[in-house]
C-alpha cells in the first residue's frame, strides 16, 4: 500500500512540475509579447540619419545616405517619412507612410525627382523591392498586429541571450493575398524585448531573407534601438546594411511634416 501511495505521489508531483514549467515558460502568448514590445519601445517623435550599404553577391559595396522621420499619433497609429540625401543620382527620392491599423491598407507614396510626381504604392506593389535594396515596401511599414497571428513556438538562446521565438502569419485574406511573405519568424530578446533576428519565408515555405539587429543602445527608460541592421537575401546573396550615424528624439516637426507636398520637396 505504501509503495502504491508513493508511486501515485511521484506521478502527481511529476505532472504538477511539468504543468508548472509549461505555465512559466509560456506565461505570455506570442501576441501579448508583440504588443508589449510595441508599447515599450514607442517614442513620440524620432529622426535618424543613416548610412546604407548595398552589398552585391561579390562583396562590392555601394553607399547611400538617408534620413528617417517618425511620428506617433494620439490614436496609437504612426506616420513615417524616408528621404534619400545622397548620392546625387537618388537625392530627394522618398517614401511616405501613413499607418491605418486593423485590416486596412497603410497609405504609402513614392517620390522620384526625375519623374516629378508622387506615386501612390498600390496594395499589390508593397511586396516589391524598395529602390534596389533587400527591403520590400511592406518592410518599411510598422508591424500590423491586427493583420497577423503570432505564435510563441519556442524559447532559445541566440548569441548568449535568451529569446522568445515567435512565428507571424497573415491573419486575414487581404494580408495573405497582398504580402510577399507566408510567414516570418522573430527572435526577441527576453530582457530587452528587442527583435534581434527575423527570418522571412515565401508562401511555399522557402527562406527568402534574414535580418539581424545589433549594437543595441538604450535611448531612455528601457527604450532600445539597434545602431546596425543587416538584411540578407538568401538566394541572391545580396545584403543591405543600415548604420545609424545620428539619432534625435523629440525633433522639431509635427504632423504637417508628413505630407505628399513635403515628400516632393527637395
Amino acid at each position: 500500500m505504501h509503495k502504491k501511495f508513493y508511486s501515485c505521489a511521484r506521478s502527481f508531483l511529476l505532472l504538477t512540475s511539468v504543468f508548472f514549467l509549461a505555465t512559466v515558460t509560456y506565461a505570455k502568448s506570442g501576441k501579448e509579447i508583440m504588443e508589449e514590445q510595441k508599447r515599450r519601445h514607442q517614442v513620440a517623435k524620432e529622426e535618424t540619419t543613416v548610412k546604407m550599404e548595398l552589398v552585391n553577391h561579390s562583396g562590392r559595396v555601394k553607399e547611400r545616405q538617408l534620413s528617417i522621420y517618425s511620428l506617433q499619433l494620439a490614436n496609437d497609429l504612426s506616420k513615417g517619412l524616408i528621404k534619400f540625401t545622397g548620392p546625387a543620382d537618388i537625392r530627394g527620392v522618398g517614401v511616405l507612410t501613413w499607418e491605418q491599423g486593423q485590416d486596412q491598407d497603410d497609405d504609402q507614396w513614392l517620390y522620384i525627382p526625375a519623374a516629378r510626381r508622387v506615386k501612390r504604392i498600390a496594395s499589390g506593389g508593397k511586396k516589391n523591392a524598395f529602390m534596389g535594396t533587400d527591403l520590400a515596401f511592406e518592410d518599411l511599414r510598422p508591424e500590423n498586429l491586427a493583420a497577423h497571428n503570432y505564435e510563441l513556438v519556442k524559447e532559445e538562446a541566440l548569441e548568449g541571450h535568451d529569446c522568445y521565438v515567435i512565428e507571424a502569419t497573415p491573419a486575414t485574406k487581404k494580408e495573405t493575398k497582398e504580402s510577399g511573405y507566408g510567414k516570418r519568424v522573430f527572435w526577441i530578446r527576453k530582457d530587452l524585448l528587442v527583435s534581434v533576428k527575423t527570418e522571412f519565408y515565401n508562401k511555399r515555405g522557402t527562406l527568402l531573407k534574414i535580418a539581424t539587429a545589433s549594437e543595441l543602445v538604450e535611448l531612455q527608460d528601457g527604450i532600445y534601438r539597434a545602431n546596425r541592421s543587416e538584411t540578407q537575401t538568401v538566394r541572391a546573396k545580396t545584403k543591405t546594411v543600415m548604420i545609424i550615424e545620428d539619432r534625435t528624439l523629440q525633433p522639431d516637426f509635427d504632423e504637417s511634416f508628413f505630407t505628399q507636398q513635403n515628400l516632393s520637396r527637395n
